[in-house]
Formats: structure tokens, C-alpha cells, sequence
């Protein structure tokens, strides 16, 4: 590193200047906290610098320079592979049955997290003891890793954690390594750090959705029913493959879980590569295995002219029935009658069928001027918990005062209104109380209790339930204790079922939520433009606490995944993304947002909430695909859908129609 020297009040720190642990502990996942040797991608962090002026700093900056080493290859290939999975089960006999054999490989691109706001962390730190403001859903993650950076115990460790989306996105870890790097950089300096990634900074090095190729085989019979699966999947986790082992197996339980298999193999693997570390954006994984499992669901039901609804209703996993486990499935698996009331509702065999005919017929005559109608349908699910121990404890601290007032502190962060309001009611409705007696506290670390990441499936389903059974036992307390009260509860995960991840058996998560997806299309040739007619929803996520922060979550799915269908586009080229992506990348436009019908599914069985987080997006972007697929008839099997592919598809068309052309 060369650099020009330092002005006066300026902090320089380097790799060996790190006082204490030089890695960023995610679960079971490392990556240092400043590289000092085999850098793996373009914006790594390597060197950290502060100053008095954010613009002398920026400048002083751009004067540095750095003499890079080629790494032999077996420097850079070592590692590159960071965790593979191999699963049998089942038994298949070939015999002279009529069968057929069906297979592609679908592929996922990037994604990015699609935050607007800037990430920040503040710090400060002084006499062995440490501040912090960090935007983080996770401020646990926060405290553990300044206190190992810093040499200090986590007791001496604050951090105020600011309200942030309670959707799974990169927001999860990575403003932790802002916020161990603000730290450090005032422990250097003796002064007050605030770190800020610009917009452009932040696309171009924080997480992305993690990129899948996924090549599927199966073995049917004449009803479609699979008798022999395989699957060989690979997942770009990026380097270093933060949550890895989440994402790989959260992939495999997405092509697993579902449906009924005679047999089955899978092969996955976790690769490293030379871009940021990915992120749980749009997911953790269960919808990298959702879109290769549904799409190849509509190869099989094309192939055999099957109807996609019927295929699903014949095929989906049901209560007591033996799961790839090897175990009698004990959680409410609906799909069945979902998907059948998903179909009444869109009309789904009626609209395919005629899209069919409809679409065919235009070999008679060619009209560039009307559309090509397509309609898809697609199922998913959501693993409310974290596999790898993330839902070990949520603590919660509460204080009935001698006015009645009552005062929540918990270390789950969310800034949904209509969610702190269903927090005030579970709580102050047993004790008889208003919500405007109710007042949820700011997370502040070191005074109270710290827990795991503040997901949408752990606020529902297990805050919700201890804030219920904290006001009951508040409400027997105070008819025989004088105010005020206080009253500490937490959740641990039950220790059994127990989830073996080497084998995949036990029960993976605290619940599931399942989700079916109808979508509509139509394509204009003249234009050459997909348009989005129609898109419905149907959930079954237990009991709906609150419709409104309900509707909002799958709406906000729903239009993640249109745009990882349509527009958000990202590749690397020579090691980096392009500006010129960053400049061209785009969420959903206003033409492009669906009419939306979002529907609640009532199963008897959900005695309680579950999580809704990324569930919109489960199977919107298959079934987008599916009825693309119909109207236009290529054999697309990826994702995004670029213009390129569309005008190519067009042009195939148009010659099928009119040979001469």
C-alpha cells in the first residue's frame, strides 16, 4: 500500500494494526474484517481511514495505491468449493413401463437488495467501553463482533439498533461490518466515527441474491407422477459464502419438500467466486430450488399435456404422508386444497386451456396487432427459523408501572406500524389496558436483553406469543404484587424435534408457510413487450393478526420477484459490475406493477401466525415464466427475462408463422 502521508487528525489502520479478532463472525460463517492477503474481490475491504471532513477523506483516498500479486492458481482455487450436500432416498427399478424421461437446467441471476436508504454506522468509543448506531435487524450480531474486534466484553458494548425492513435482505449482516469498522476507527482516532457507503457503493459491494444453475431429471409416467428424481444444483455464494450452508440447504429442502418423489438424488454445492459475498436477498434459498422444481413441473406437464393445476393436486405432499425424510410429514401441508381453491378463484384450468387454443390458432392467420396470452400457476413455501441456530432464544423485558403504563423492551427492530400495534394489543389486551399505555422501547443493547435476527416469522411467531403470555401473567401478578412489576421472559428452541443437517431428518423449522401463485401475461409482438395482466396470491400463513402489514409484506414479494424477472439485471464483467448496469438498473416501473389480488387461504389446522417475509416472491417468479412460456412458447428456463431474449423469441415466432420472412 502506497499513500501519501497522513494530514493531521487522520486515522490510517490496516490489517496488522487490528487490535484483537480480525474476522466478521456470521452464525457459523468467517470473512475478515480487513484482508491483508488474498484479496477476492473488487471492493474488499482492506484498509480503513478517518478523518475530520468526509471530502478530505475522499480525496485522500483516491491518492492511495496498492501493488497487487497474481495468486498462483492453487492459491485462488483452494477453497473455491465451501460446502456440497449429497442426498439419496427412495428406490427405482427401471421395467418396460411406458416412462419418459424429462429434464433442463434453470438458472437464477443476481438480485440486488433494493434498499434506498444509505448504510450507516456511528460509533464511539472510550474508556474500554463502545457506542453504537447501527441500521441492523441484528444488533446481537453487532455487540459479539465490536466486543471480539475491540478486545472488550460484550457488556461494555451498546448498541441503539435502528428501525429497518423486517424483510430478509443483505440487512441482516452486513451493517455489522460497518459497524465493527466504525468502531475501530474510534477506538484509533479517540473520536466519534460515522461511516456512510454511498448508493453506488453500496450496489456495486454489498450482497446480492445469490446466483443458481440447477439441472433437473425425472423419470415419469403417463400420469406425470415422478418415479426417479435428480438434481445436480450449484449456488454462486460469492467469496467467502456468508450463510452458505443456510442458503445450500435451504435450496435442497426447495426441491424436496413439496411433492412426492418414487426416488430421489440431489447433488449441491456452494462455489465461491470473485464478487461480494452473496446475501439472503429475496430469501434464503428455498426459492432458488422453488423456481428450478416449478418450472420443471411445467416441462413435465408441456411434455405430457398435463394440466399444471391437476398435476399439483395429485402430486403435493399431505399430513401423515412419508416426506423425502423418510418420516410421515406431521405439519399442516395444504398445498392440495390451496392450489384447488387457487384455481377456482383465477380460473385457472378454464384460462390455460383456452391461452392454449387461443395461442395455436394464430398459425391460421397472423395478426401482429393481438396479444399472446399465457397464464402460469406455481406453489412455494416459507421455513420460518433459521437452520443453523439463529432462533436459539428471543428475550423480553416488560415493566407495568403504577399508573398502568407498560413498557416493552425486546431486541427484535422493526419499523411497521401496524406491527407495533399488534405488539401493544397481545400484550395490553390481557391486562386491560390501551395500546396507548403501551410504549415498546428503543433497542438499546447492554440494557436489555439481546437476541437473534428480527425476521418477520420470529415477530409473529414467537414475540407474539410472549408478549400474549407476559400480560397474562402480569394481569395474575398484579392482583397480588403492588406495582411496579417487572416481569424477564425468552424463548428457546425446543431441542426436540431435532434437525440433523447431515442427513436431513427431524424437523428443519419452528413452522412453514405456504403460498400459490396465478399469473397472467400477455405478449405484443408489435411491441415487443410483456405486459403483466394479472397476478393472485394465495397464503396460508396461519391466522392473520393484521391485513394490512400482511397485504403490504406479499405485495412487497410480489413485486421483488417481478423484477428479478424483468428488469434488475446484474452481471460481472472483467471482475466488477459494469457502471453502466448500475446506471440502467431499475426496480419495477409503474407499467410493470400487476393488478394484484392477494387471498388468505383458512386452514382449519393453523392454530397460530407464521411468517410472511419474502413469501410473495416464492412463486410469483415461476409462475411468471410458466405463463410466458405458454404465450410465446420459447424454452426459456432462466431468469432474468432480458429484451434480447424477447426480441430473439419474437423473430422465432414470426418465422414459424410466416416461413418466407
Amino acid at each position: 500500500m502506497v499513500h501519501p502521508p497522513l494530514p493531521e487528525g487522520f486515522t490510517l489502520l490496516r490489517a496488522e494494526d487490528l487490535p484483537a479478532s480480525d474476522v466478521v463472525h456470521v452464525l457459523k460463517s468467517r470473512l475478515p474484517l480487513l484482508n491483508g492477503d488474498l484479496v477476492r474481490y473488487i471492493g474488499e475491504p482492506i484498509a480503513l481511514v478517518a478523518g475530520p471532513n468526509e471530502t478530505l477523506v475522499r480525496s485522500w483516498a483516491k491518492k492511495v495505491r496498492f501493488l497487487f500479486q497474481k495468486p498462483t492458481l492453487d492459491q485462488y482455487s483452494q477453497g473455491i468449493r465451501l460446502k456440497s450436500r449429497s442426498l439419496a432416498g427412495g428406490h427405482y427399478i427401471p421395467d418396460d413401463q411406458n416412462v419418459r424421461l424429462i429434464e433442463g437446467v434453470y438458472a437464477t441471476g443476481a438480485q440486488d437488495a433494493g434498499v434506498f436508504d444509505a448504510c450507516e454506522a456511528v460509533a464511539y468509543v472510550q474508556n474500554d467501553e463502545a457506542w453504537l448506531s447501527v441500521k441492523s435487524q441484528w444488533p446481537g450480531n453487532v455487540i459479539h463482533n465490536v466486543a471480539r474486534a475491540l478486545g472488550l466484553e460484550a457488556s461494555k458494548v451498546r448498541v441503539k439498533a435502528r428501525p429497518s425492513s423486517a424483510h430478509l435482505n443483505s440487512q441482516v449482516w452486513f451493517p455489522t461490518v460497518l459497524g465493527v469498522h466504525a468502531a475501530l476507527l474510534s477506538q484509533a482516532s479517540g473520536h466519534p466515527v460515522r461511516m456512510t457507503l454511498s448508493k453506488d457503493e453500496e450496489f456495486f459491494f454489498s450482497p446480492k441474491r445469490p446466483e443458481s444453475r440447477i439441472l433437473l431429471r425425472s423419470t415419469v409416467d403417463a400420469q406425470g407422477r415422478i418415479l426417479d428424481f435428480s438434481a445436480d444444483a450449484v449456488l454462486n455464494v460469492g467469496a467467502y459464502g456468508v450463510l452458505e450452508e443456510e442458503l445450500l440447504d435451504r435450496c435442497i429442502l426447495g426441491l424436496l419438500t413439496p411433492y412426492r418423489f418414487g426416488a430421489f438424488q440431489v447433488n449441491a454445492h456452494a462455489e465461491m467466486s470473485h464478487t461480494p459475498p452473496r446475501g439472503p436477498v429475496g430469501g434464503m434459498g428455498e426459492n432458488l430450488g422453488t423456481f428450478a422444481l416449478e418450472s420443471h413441473i411445467q416441462d413435465i406437464c408441456e411434455a405430457l399435456e398435463l394440466d399444471p393445476l391437476g398435476w399439483r393436486q395429485d402430486n403435493a405432499l399431505g399430513r401423515d404422508q412419508i416426506a423425502f425424510t423418510g418420516e410421515a410429514w406431521k405439519a399442516d401441508a395444504p398445498l392440495t386444497t390451496l392450489v384447488s381453491e387457487l384455481g377456482k378463484v383465477a380460473d385457472f384450468a378454464r384460462k390455460y386451456a383456452s391461452f392454449h387454443q387461443l395461442n395455436s390458432r394464430t398459425k391460421e392467420w397472423r395478426d401482429e396487432a393481438l396479444p399472446l396470452r399465457g397464464i402460469g400457476l406455481a406453489t412455494g413455501f416459507q421455513g420460518n427459523g433459521f437452520l443453523t441456530g439463529g432462533t436459539s432464544t428471543v428475550n423480553l423485558d416488560v415493566r407495568l408501572e403504577t399508573d398502568s403504563s407498560l413498557s416493552i423492551y425486546s431486541p427484535l427492530v422493526t419499523a411497521n406500524d401496524h406491527l407495533e400495534a399488534l405488539w401493544k394489543h397481545a400484550i395490553g389486551d390481557p391486562l386491560g389496558i390501551s395500546p396507548e399505555q403501551v410504549r415498546i422501547c428503543p433497542v438499546l443493547t447492554g440494557e436489555h436483553p439481546t437476541g437473534g435476527p428480527s425476521l418477520a416469522s420470529r415477530s409473529f411467531e414467537i414475540l407474539l406469543k410472549l408478549l400474549a403470555k407476559a400480560g397474562h401473567t402480569l394481569a395474575q401478578r398484579r392482583a397480588h404484587q403492588p406495582l411496579p412489576l417487572n416481569l424477564h421472559t425468552l424463548f428457546r428452541r425446543k431441542a426436540n424435534p431435532a434437525w440433523d443437517p447431515e442427513n436431513f431428518t427431524g424437523q428443519p423449522f419452528l413452522s412453514l408457510s405456504w403460498v400459490g401463485t396465478v399469473a397472467e401475461v400477455e405478449v405484443l409482438p408489435l411491441l415487443s413487450e410483456i405486459r403483466i395482466k394479472k397476478i393472485t396470491v394465495m397464503v396460508d400463513a396461519g391466522p392473520m393478526m393484521d391485513e394490512t402489514s400482511a397485504r403490504d409484506a406479499i405485495t412487497e414479494g410480489v413485486l421483488s420477484a417481478v423484477g428479478w424477472v424483468f428488469s434488475e439485471n446484474i452481471f460481472w464483467e472483467k471482475l466488477s459490475i459494469p457502471r453502466s448496469i448500475f446506471q440502467k438498473y431499475r426496480l419495477p416501473s409503474v407499467r410493470e406493477v400487476p393488478r394484484l389480488e392477494i387471498l388468505f387461504f383458512q386452514n382449519p389446522k393453523g392454530s397460530s401466525p407464521r411468517g410472511l417475509g419474502y413469501l410473495g416472491s416464492s412463486a410469483t417468479a415461476p409462475a411468471l415464466l410458466s405463463a410466458i412460456r405458454q404465450a410465446l412458447a420459447p424454452s426459456w428456463r432462466h431468469l432474468p427475462v432480458t429484451r434480447k431474449m424477447l426480441d430473439e423469441a419474437l423473430r422465432k415466432h414470426e418465422a414459424e408463422l410466416d416461413p418466407e420472412r
